[in-house]
């Protein structure tokens, strides 16, 4: 018997683990054009909430294209990226401060859930009318 969190549609995941990862990638190319490297708290801060704001953006592409199961869907685009971020973990250092890095390992999971739940309840209202 296969388990019901692996009966996803594992395409709409994967669609929305690219707008995660594309959009994460090009908004922080862009910060560092316009700022450079963050070098101070306030500039990591930032980082952080694009980052996770691009994983509940992904999270909502997953659960809206998927159209039933939301937030599961949008826990697995969370547990994309926090995969995507192990790979970078072990990448050259970027001088990332410790806080940084735990902190979006934390937040991964509830950001792609958000994601999943802002869909979830879209969907609620609109079929409540």
């Amino acid at each position: 018997m296969i388990p019901e969190f692996l009966r996803l549609k594992w395409w709409a995941v994967l669609v929305g683990a690219a707008v995660d990862l594309i959009s994460s990638l090009v908004l922080g190319v862009a910060f560092t054009l316009v700022k450079g490297m963050p070098s101070s708290p306030a500039d990591w801060m930032v980082m952080m909430a694009v980052g996770l704001l691009t994983v509940v953006a992904g999270g909502a592409t997953a659960a809206a294209i998927a159209g039933d199961r939301a937030l599961d869907h949008g826990l697995a685009v969370g547990g994309m990226s926090c995969l995507t971020g192990l790979v970078f973990l072990f990448a050259p250092s970027q001088g990332a401060p410790l806080w940084y890095t735990v902190s979006g390992f934390v937040f991964v999971l509830p950001s792609g859930a958000l994601g999943g739940y802002l869909v979830a309840r879209r969907q609620r209202q609109a079929h409540d009318g």
